[in-house]
């Protein structure tokens, strides 16, 4: 099961391709035409709604602090920092021009169940050591200079 990552916001965001041949961060539109797309439409209550995808094409590369002990090749721990680096900056230039860009994490298949968690982040907690997305979290970033 994979985590998926979708943003929210009253404003276009820009797209960042998927590319097989260079793994990254990317942001993709999402299909409109119903299902799990047409509910997280609804939750995050925004106009345009895109999903987030890692190293990994999913959300998990976003979680690589989660298990400190899982084995991984040094390459590929250094682009999962690198995607959420990525994700940082992607969020620091969205909010130079937007209040908030909001966000919802779940367990693919999981997205009908009620959100169990609500905060408020910075794009700089991306890269606090003990950040991981909360299953089942409907949330939002905020400008940095905004105090939590």
């Amino acid at each position: 099961m994979c985590l998926a990552v979708y943003l929210g916001a009253s404003a276009p965001l820009p797209l960042v391709p998927w590319d097989e041949q260079h793994r990254g961060f990317h942001v993709d539109v999402i299909d409109e035409t119903g299902g799990q797309d047409r509910l997280v439409r609804d939750r995050l209550g925004t106009a345009y709604v895109y999903h987030a995808g890692s190293s990994d094409h999913c959300g998990c590369g976003f979680q690589f602090r989660e298990d400190p002990t899982w084995a991984k090749e040094r390459a590929e721990y250094e682009l999962e920092e690198a995607t959420v680096r990525a994700f940082r900056d992607y969020l620091d230039a969205a909010l130079k021009r937007l209040p908030e860009v909001r966000f919802f994490a779940f367990w693919e298949g999981e997205s009908e169940k009620e959100p169990a968690q609500h905060r408020r982040l910075r794009p700089e907690d991306l890269l606090q050591d003990d950040f991981l997305f909360i299953e089942g979290e409907l949330s939002q970033f905020v400008p940095s200079s905004v105090s939590l």
